[in-house]
């Protein structure tokens, strides 16, 4: 018996986009490799509609369709996908220059159809990543030197902190100078006594 290798790889790529759990999509797919042509494709498209994989709130067989919500403003994106019986689910990045801020730049799965209740996965932009113009060589140029400043405030906080132990020896001297001067004077004065 022949087996149609196309059948197979596609109805893999169907029902795993589709998000259908592994032992069907694996059964679906040799089903639809063992019967050649279109007929076999219809196989895991069955088994993609009988389960609601990636849901939380489906009945069997019933489908979405995911709206196109890409360059959307996040609220009215979620709200289209709650209207759809779908569930956003939102993540926000910095994005390049060209994408306003609070808008969506991606969505995963794209408009199609998806079981009810399945996860659609939102990337929000949280603006532009750099508005100064700099270019990478740039940044990294000014890096470095706030890198080369930081090492000159460390030389300089070691300084002082030498500077500190110096000055507390030297006080350290005196107060003892003067305790050994106190000292040989009261016992000068004891022994005129």
């Amino acid at each position: 018996m022949p087996i149609d290798s196309t059948n197979l790889l596609l109805s893999l790529a169907i029902l795993q986009r589709q998000r259908v759990a592994r032992d069907k999509t694996v059964a679906a797919s040799i089903g639809a490799a063992l019967i050649p042509g279109p007929v076999g494709l219809a196989l895991p498209l069955i088994a993609a509609r009988s389960q609601p994989v990636g849901s939380t709130s489906s009945s069997a067989g019933q489908l979405s369709l995911v709206p196109d919500v890409v360059d959307k403003e996040q609220a009215e994106a979620e709200a289209a996908i709650k209207g759809a019986g779908l569930n956003p689910v939102s993540q926000s990045f910095f994005t390049p220059a060209g994408f306003r801020e609070g808008t969506v730049v991606k969505q995963d799965p794209e408009p199609g159809l998806v079981p009810t209740g399945s996860d659609v996965n939102l990337s929000i932009s949280l603006g532009e990543l750099s508005d100064t113009g700099e270019t990478t060589g740039d940044l990294e140029k000014r890096i470095q030197a706030v890198d080369h400043d930081v090492q000159n405030l460390r030389v300089d906080v070691t300084s002082l902190k030498h500077d500190v132990n110096t000055g507390n020896q030297a006080i350290l001297h005196a107060i003892a100078g003067k305790s050994s001067e106190s000292i040989t004077s009261t016992k000068q004065k004891e022994s005129l006594k």
